[in-house]
């Protein structure tokens, strides 16, 4: 009896293993099951699809108990209609007494694709590629299979979007992209970010999220406040504020600018005043002056969207529109030498004005008067 008491003590402990799949197929519609296998293991465990969900985030697909310690081979397989759509396999190392997370991505770009089961270290396919799945390509500590930009560096995985790729290398990171990216002139900035979605040339130069905002990184003047992803500023009666950077080509004429973002009105001080909100293009800093390309309410309190001076808070163009406090909008403005160009889905049609202003140290960003506002993001592309 105390013999059979000192086999149990002395028995090794067993591990776990929680896996969890990432892939960029809709469930559903090309996949309706998974199938999770280990090897050395038990039976392999499925498990459907979960329809109302999306799987760009890691999704816990089956969990295996009671496990000897060591190296195993993790495959996950999805399925339609009992017929394999991809597998792909990861090896972990599982550790007595400790439960093993592992990650398994399936992606469209790895259809087609296989890896040598001979060689550790291009056992997995990332990004359509044989490589080692437990590799860290850009250096950012998060591990290949699960990080959203696998060859930028970008520690702190923000998606505004929520499609699977981080902001630091989605080609329109606002606004999901979808399974098929639509870039018809082939730039890398996809249509729905790009000004101009048939002339090649455009390119990302700055995108703000706000979810993990670095002071330091937009110059602000009045009061701001960034938290739950926005750019929050609480206003006053004739208080400009604005957040900002500096334009791409550092103040140079040849070089065309687009500023975009998506505003709330939260609240309104004053009348008869001008109360906007949108973007700005060549803020003077010590003058306090710029265009902007903004909606809200004129002098007059109607309800408008307008190019305006900023200095001498004059419009340049205005069409009428709905901007009650509670109003949203998203604006797209571009600035070419002196011509500007207002954008919005909100207008039926462009507002087109120009102007002479300049700054010799010009700045772009987001821009408000007299009223709070909420800003989603900040964006700004452009093409020499």
């Amino acid at each position: 009896m105390l013999a059979c008491i000192a086999c149990i003590a002395c028995a090794p402990e067993r591990a776990s293993v929680e896996v969890q799949l990432v892939t960029d197929y809709p469930p559903g519609t090309t996949f309706d099951g998974v199938v999770s296998t280990l090897s050395p293991g038990p039976a392999p465990l499925s498990v459907s699809a979960a329809i109302d969900r999306s799987y760009r985030r890691p999704v816990r697909v089956a969990v295996f108990d009671d496990l000897a310690p060591g190296q195993i081979r993790v495959s996950v397989a999805l399925m339609l209609g009992g017929t394999l759509v991809q597998s792909q396999p990861r090896v972990t190392e599982l550790r007595a007494g400790q439960t093993s997370i592992v990650t398994v991505a399936i992606t469209h770009d790895c259809a087609g694709v296989t890896c040598p089961t001979d060689s550790p270290a291009a056992i997995a396919c990332l990004g359509g590629r044989c490589t080692e799945p437990t590799s860290d390509a850009d250096g950012d500590g998060i591990d290949d299979a699960v990080d959203l930009c696998p060859s930028i560096a970008d520690a702190t995985q923000d998606d505004e979007d929520d499609d699977g790729l981080g902001d630091a290398c989605d080609p329109c990171p606002p606004y999901a992209d979808g399974m098929v990216v639509a870039d018809q002139d082939g730039d890398g900035v996809s249509d729905a970010c790009d000004p101009a979605p048939m002339v090649a040339g455009d390119r990302i130069t700055r995108f703000e999220g706000f979810g993990h905002y670095v002071p330091g990184s937009l110059t602000l003047q009045g009061t701001w406040d960034f938290s739950g992803g926005q750019a929050i500023t609480t206003g006053m009666l004739n208080q400009v504020a604005v957040a900002t950077v500096p334009r791409p080509d550092g103040g140079g004429a040849g070089t065309q600018e687009t500023v975009q973002t998506h505003a709330t009105i939260d609240a309104y001080f004053g009348t008869s005043l001008a109360r906007p909100v949108g973007v700005i293009h060549e803020l003077d800093a010590m003058r306090a002056g710029g265009i902007v390309c903004v909606f809200g309410t004129n002098p007059t309190n109607n309800e408008v969207f307008a190019i305006a001076d900023d200095m001498t808070l004059s419009a340049l163009t205005a069409a009428p529109t709905m901007a009650p406090v509670g109003a949203s909008a998203a604006f797209r403005s571009t600035r070419s030498g002196t011509s500007y160009t207002c954008e919005s889905p909100a207008l039926t049609t462009p507002l087109m004005a120009t102007s002479t202003f300049a700054s010799g140290t010009p700045q772009v960003g987001l821009y408000a008067r007299s009223l709070s506002a909420r800003f989603d993001w900040l964006l700004v592309t452009t093409r020499p």
